[in-house]
C-alpha cells in the first residue's frame, strides 16, 4: 500500500501542482481537460479535508446560489 496516498502534506502538494496543470491546459485551450483535472482536485481536497459528497454538495450549492447572485 502507498504510504503516502493518506498524508495530507504529500496530497495538498499533488493539489498544487494539479492547479499549474488546470491553469495549462486553460492556456492552451483544453477546457474540457482542465474540467477533468479540477474534478480530480477537487477529490483530493475532499480526501484530504475528509468532506464527504453530501458536504461538498452543500458547499457547491453556495457557491453557485452567490455566483447567481452576482450575475444578477
Amino acid at each position: 500500500m502507498n504510504r503516502t496516498s493518506s498524508d495530507p502534506k504529500a496530497l495538498l502538494d499533488i493539489v498544487s501542482r494539479l492547479d499549474g496543470v488546470i491553469g495549462e491546459l486553460k492556456e492552451g485551450g483544453q477546457a474540457f481537460s482542465a474540467q477533468l483535472v479540477a474534478m480530480a482536485r477537487m477529490e483530493l481536497m475532499m480526501t484530504v479535508h475528509r468532506i464527504s459528497e453530501h458536504e461538498m454538495g452543500a458547499l457547491r450549492s453556495l457557491f453557485e446560489e452567490k455566483d447567481q447572485r452576482l450575475l444578477s
